[in-house]
């Protein structure tokens, strides 16, 4: 799964990281 969405997953991590930062 990670190799067919490798773009998606890293778009999904930095987006769930950006939203726990911020509140």
């Amino acid at each position: 799964m990670a190799e067919a969405g490798a773009g998606l997953s890293e778009t999904v991590t930095e987006t769930t990281v950006t939203v726990t930062t911020e509140p």
